[in-house]
């Protein structure tokens, strides 16, 4: 593919397929767990170790991936992302113990961990005047994955087994790598890729590294508090969602693969019109969506400690997912859209990173709450319900109106 025919909707539509991929191959292992735990005898605390394993290895990777991705550009370090992490979802299935698995899922997360860098290095490059809603659109994948990881399992694992299933994930990865390669280009400098309103700001003080800079940034740090909770409360649910399911309403496998895909529905929705609502509602406020979505998220959770069917909880499901995921699609559109573009890739994996802090505690801590509770899941919804009133709260804090502090020699920004 010549240079002149990568287009930006070519692009966007190979990104948005990336998403779709990484997010499948990370939640098949939710659905999987009950199948594993059986298999392998593990307690909700160990289950809960083996998913939060993951999380380890792609919180470690998160700035150095987004350096790489500043440095040498989204499509050498995209394709080589999914090559290696292709690998590591199918050596999943050779796991025969917790530590194997939990080595293989560190390496998988590792893998995996410069990837969201790079995409939004690349929306940054092809999509410049529009990344709210570009990354709105292409965060709608990260939830259309989850919603077809249950599916995926339940059609799979009777014939196939656990292990099968993983294994199933490695062509994907393979051709999708090779796509990546020929059609997502480095062809935008980044003076050409600049937004106007970051574009004529001034220039990175002199002798301040990069990620110094980023470091010193008040939105930033903010929106890294507030991804933390943010993100305890959706891995907490998004890993547990399939068990709680099982066990607390007796789904059959087919009967819980379809509830348990529909609420990443309404979250695909959400991720998407996130991204219009804050460049075009709240292009200079963009913490007040994020804060307005997080409450309406947490008094969705507070039903789910009443529900008392599958049809309740999957409703409520939906209703926290479309609500969670508008405030998430503004949060990370936030690095992209007020950061200057030789920073983007590392300002978003700074706040990514504190994602993936969230998401590493969620998994195991719900494991060992329902371990301490006799699987008591109205606890662990009440404890999330105020993880994600916290969260709005720092919401409210991220007020990056003045976009000249971005740059300044404080590096605060104080609006």
């Amino acid at each position: 593919m010549t240079l002149s025919s990568r287009t930006p909707r070519a692009v966007i539509a190979v990104l948005f397929t990336t998403y779709l991929v990484c997010y499948l191959d990370r939640l098949v292992m939710a659905s999987a767990i009950p199948f594993i735990a059986k298999d392998l005898q593990f307690s909700a605390t160990e289950s809960g170790a083996v998913m939060s394993a993951f999380f380890a290895g792609y919180a470690l990777m998160q700035i150095p991936g987004g350096m790489l991705a500043d440095r040498y550009g989204p499509r050498r370090i995209l394709t080589c992302a999914i090559l290696l992490w292709s690998v590591f979802t199918a050596l999943t299935a050779l796991a025969t113990s917790m530590v194997s698995l939990v080595v293989v899922r560190i390496l998988f997360g590792v893998t995996e961990g410069a990837a969201p860098s790079a995409v939004s290095k690349a929306v940054r490059i092809w999509a410049p005047g529009q990344v709210g809603r570009v990354n709105g659109l292409l965060l709608g994948a990260t939830q259309l994955g989850p919603a077809l990881a249950p599916l995926f399992v339940a059609t799979l694992i009777v014939d196939w087994g656990w292990r099968g299933v993983f294994f199933s994930l490695l062509v994907p990865g393979l051709i999708l790598a090779a796509f990546v390669f020929r059609v997502v280009g480095d062809r935008r400098d980044d003076a050409a890729a600049e937004p106007e309103h970051v574009a004529t700001t001034a220039p990175l003080p002199a002798g301040r590294s990069s990620l110094g800079h980023i470091l010193r940034c008040q939105p930033i740090l903010w929106s890294v508090g507030c991804a933390i909770f943010a993100s305890v409360a959706n891995w907490g649910m998004m890993s547990w969602i399939p068990t709680y399911l099982l066990t607390r309403f007796g789904l059959s496998i087919k009967d819980m693969g379809i509830a348990a895909a529909m609420p990443f529905l309404t979250a695909a929705i959400g991720y998407y019109l996130g991204g219009h609502i804050g460049d075009r509602l709240f292009p200079h406020r963009r913490g007040l969506p994020i804060a307005i979505g997080l409450f309406l998220a947490s008094l969705a959770t507070l039903s789910l400690t009443v529900a008392s069917t599958a049809f309740a909880a999957t409703a409520a499901f939906m209703l926290i997912y479309f609500f969670l995921s508008i405030a998430l699609s503004c949060l990370f559109s936030l690095p992209l859209a007020v950061m200057p573009a030789p920073l983007v890739a590392t300002s978003f994996s700074v706040v990514n990173g504190g994602a993936q802090i969230g998401a590493f505690l969620a998994p195991i801590s719900i494991g060992a709450i329902l371990d301490g509770s006799r699987n008591n899941f109205t606890l662990v919804f009440a404890t999330l319900v105020i993880v994600l009133a916290v969260g709005g709260v720092m919401a409210l804090l991220i007020r990056p109106e003045r976009r000249d502090d971005l740059l300044s020699p404080g590096g605060m920004a104080t609006a």
